[in-house]
């Protein structure tokens, strides 16, 4: 008997986990977005940004703080000189500015001297990546460190008044802060791919962040715009092989008990790239990583929050476990469709309803991110693109099983 109800057993059980792998992520995900809408509609008087100017105002009794803005650089001699003279007009007389030449074949370095930077030329075949340079920046700042360190792309803007808007932030909250980073179209980019992309980054890097920081979630590192405590960011490890980095770096910031926050009063800009072939490299190696990192470490991270009662850490779990949006949204329809499946052949039903119940949360999500902050990227008359958007990632997530993206490579500049 127990032979012959063993494949209902486990359509059951497949009908369940299903649901459970749509059901976690999609209520995070509308509980991130209802506050960041309410928050901003109610608590801030729709600017959504009260927090972050009282903490401006407070940190204005304190100018004298130095602050080394160290700048990752590899093969940037084409854009570095105006990038780092964006950064010069929001530095003040204190401020250093320390370029690491990260296994540099050009000019990078000699640019970065003559625009008046230390710095400090890497060369390591083996060790790859943006987070090895920061290390090496690290390591550098050791003879001499400064009361904070701010960590920006040398492919990124700033405003004027960037550093001192977020080391006033990291002054008060004596914490790891993550600026706004937004990535943005070309102008005059129409490719409703590109218009969908600048989306779903609004959505993660703005939107989920002020819905975090409202439920008290720890802040989701970006790899640029963030600023940390010399006395914090000297004593984690640094260097990691992931391929999402910034992410593994937070989490070792949060198993210390520094927890980093989110601020949308400094912004930090950069577009993505108008050649297709570096588009598609830079996404795949940016939602590779997110997926590798969510599938080795949010079950650990789980445990080890329940078990410590670290509650920042298991939020911090929680925030991981939403995937990109495509794939959330992809992970949604095989969910309903299985789920459908099963109950037509006498499953539980209770599994399919919760499934519903999951993907009415991710349209009302996905409508109400879209009505407050997506209308001025994504118009009305490309809603129709999302379909071909959604199922034009499909390649992507299948080459993380044929043949997924394991090292770090430059993303092509225009």
């Amino acid at each position: 008997m127990e032979i012959e109800n063993a494949p209902m057993i486990l359509l059951e059980i497949s009908s369940w986990l299903a649901t459970l792998m749509l059901f976690i992520p999609a209520t995070m995900f509308f509980t991130e977005i209802l506050m960041a809408a309410w928050g901003a509609m109610i608590l801030d008087g729709g600017s959504g940004r009260q927090d972050d100017t009282r903490a401006t105002a407070e940190g204005n009794m304190r100018e004298d703080i130095e602050v080394a803005i160290l700048v990752p650089a590899h093969n940037e001699a084409q854009s570095l000189k105006a990038t780092l003279q964006g950064f010069r007009e929001s530095m003040r007389p204190w401020d250093r500015l320390v370029v690491v030449a990260d296994n540099c074949s050009d000019e990078s370095a000699i640019i970065a001297r003559n625009c008046g930077a230390e710095v400090v030329e890497r060369f390591n075949t083996h060790e790859r990546g943006k987070i090895y340079a920061v290390e090496a920046g690290v390591e550098y700042l050791r003879a001499n460190p400064p009361a904070q360190v701010l960590i920006l792309d040398a492919d990124c803007a700033v405003g004027p008044g960037f550093i001192s808007s977020i080391s006033h932030r990291c002054t008060t909250a004596h914490a790891p802060v993550q600026s706004l980073y937004l990535m943005r179209c070309q102008k005059g980019d129409e490719n409703p791919s590109a218009r969908f992309a600048e989306f779903a980054w609004r959505i993660k890097n703005w939107v989920r962040a002020l819905g975090g920081r409202r439920l008290g979630v720890p802040c989701m590192l970006n790899g640029s715009g963030m600023i940390f405590p010399w006395s914090q960011i000297s004593t984690v490890r640094i260097a990691n092989s992931n391929l999402a980095e910034d992410y593994t770096l937070c989490i070792e910031m949060v198993r210390h008990g520094y927890c980093p926050r989110f601020t949308d009063e400094a912004v930090v800009t950069s577009t993505f790239p108008t050649s297709t072939s570096s588009r598609m490299g830079q996404r795949t190696r940016w939602e590779h990583g997110h997926i590798n990192l969510t599938l080795q470490t949010a079950p650990h991270l789980i445990a080890e929050a329940i078990l410590n009662k670290n509650f920042p850490l298991l939020g911090f779990a929680l925030d991981l476990l939403i995937p990109p949006l495509a794939l959330l949204a992809l992970l949604a329809l095989v969910a309903f469709i299985w789920t459908a499946f099963a109950t037509l052949l006498g499953a539980s039903h209770i599994p399919f309803g919760i499934t519903v119940f999951s993907v009415l949360l991710l349209g009302i999500s996905f409508l109400l991110g879209w009505l407050r902050w997506g209308r001025d990227i994504v118009p009305f008359s490309l809603l129709l693109w999302i379909p071909s958007y959604v199922f034009g990632k499909l390649g992507l997530y299948n080459r993380y099983i044929t043949a997924r993206e394991k090292h770090w490579k430059r993303t092509g500049r225009d």
